[in-house]
């Protein structure tokens, strides 16, 4: 393993440690579905029907579910401080914390997590392995809080782009513990990691 790497690695660790010491609770407690899981449409079926111009509203309540690794994104709640409603792409069902009201816009589209009411933006002040990671943290729109949400995919999936830094969100698969999965605008491309569905 180049040197590289291992401090990369160590990095991720770190910064997964930094998270778990946040951490007011725990990732592994269950979504607050409150209920049989209900079924919303996806980011891409939205997205989808919003191109092909038809009856559909701008804003709805979707789901996100990362192509990367087919896991739905929720809002960990039970975070504490800096980590507070950070994103990740971790649950295997759709409950309450991973229900999204998008509204679509060109390039001032906005993300609001339905389970705190409050808008997404990427923590573009946060340093290297958490910089740019996304939260659902802010009571309204501006610059931070606006993406471009385009069919990707040839149809069958979307990417998501932050409109403050220019970057891709991308699912962080490598990371470990309470990290992984977590979402951050930092790609400059987009493969499986930065498509949503």
């Amino acid at each position: 393993m180049s040197v590289a790497r291992t401090a990369t690695i160590r990095r991720v660790a770190a910064a997964s440690a930094v998270v778990a010491a946040l951490s007011v609770g725990t990732a592994a407690q269950a979504s607050a579905s409150g209920g049989p899981e209900q079924a919303w449409p996806s980011l891409t079926e939205f997205v989808t029907e919003h191109v092909r111009g038809g009856s559909v509203p701008a804003c709805r309540d979707v789901t996100i579910r990362s192509v990367g690794n087919g896991k739905f994104v929720s809002t960990e709640l039970n975070y504490g401080r800096h980590a507070y409603a950070v994103l990740r792409a971790r649950s295997d069902s759709a409950g309450g914390w991973e229900v999204f009201n998008v509204c679509l816009n060109g390039g001032n589209s906005t993300i609001r997590s339905t389970a705190n009411g409050k808008f997404v933006a990427p923590e573009l002040n946060y340093g290297r392995d958490v910089y740019a990671m996304t939260r659902a943290r802010s009571d309204s729109a501006g610059g931070w809080e606006s993406f471009s949400i385009s069919l990707a995919c040839g149809g069958g999936c979307t990417t998501i782009r932050s409109s403050a830094n220019g970057k891709f969100v991308a699912a962080e698969l490598n990371y470990v513990r309470d990290l992984t999965g977590m979402l951050r605008a930092r790609s400059d491309g987009a493969g499986a990691w930065e498509q949503f569905q």
